[in-house]
């Protein structure tokens, strides 16, 4: 592809990033192939990874974590066999949620619904390849992660653009919003769904 080409497939995509709502993007991943659910069950690596990052914050068993995007739980359901007992998840895909695995809760809703709705703070959020689907109208969501929680782990696409993915730096972000990124690594080699531009950071206040 030549520089033009590349120029222009840009523009094409950050124009779309700026005119797609919120309901175009849920509608997408609530409709996401039925069988999708399944296959995110696999790649117990990336929830040991996160288990890995998760000992550089000094959270009790007792804390409080929420993940937003959760599908079926597979990232809280390893954290729960490490002894984390207060976990929460919220999930859109209504066949995610329905096979979901057991021993902690999960909220049908868009996580722009859920942030609107609850005002519980937690001693943890954290996301994996989740907000970077998110689209410009929804970036209000970045200020209400950072009011509701003490640390924010991060593990996201930050590189690649289209329609489905729009990049970002989420230690502009969230230190923007008061927060200190206090770690930062690139995710290479833990998964093959984690390439190059995938960024793990945790933030604290």
């Amino acid at each position: 592809m030549t520089k033009y080409n590349k120029l222009k497939c840009w523009i094409k995509y950050k124009v779309f990033h700026i005119k797609r709502t919120p309901e175009q993007t849920q509608e997408f991943w609530n409709k996401a192939e039925d069988d999708n659910w399944n296959k995110y069950k696999e790649g117990i690596e990336k929830s040991e990874f996160l288990g890995s990052l998760l000992h550089l914050i000094p959270l009790t068993f007792n804390d409080s974590i929420l993940e937003l995007g959760c599908n079926v739980g597979r990232n809280l359901n390893y954290l729960r066999t490490k002894g984390y007992k207060n976990l929460t998840g919220v999930e859109l895909n209504k066949e995610a949620v329905k096979n979901s695995l057991k021993g902690f809760k999960i909220f049908d809703s868009s996580i722009e619904d859920f942030l609107k709705k609850s005002e519980t703070k937690y001693g943890l959020i954290f996301t994996m390849a989740v907000l970077e689907h998110l689209p410009k109208k929804s970036e209000w969501v970045f200020a209400e992660m950072s009011k509701r929680a003490k640390y924010i782990l991060t593990i996201e696409d930050e590189k690649s653009l289209n329609k489905i993915c729009f990049p970002r730096n989420y230690k502009k972000i969230f230190e923007s919003l008061g927060m200190k990124q206090i770690y930062e690594c690139g995710c290479e080699g833990v998964h093959l769904t984690l390439t190059k531009g995938f960024k793990a950071r945790v933030f604290q206040h």
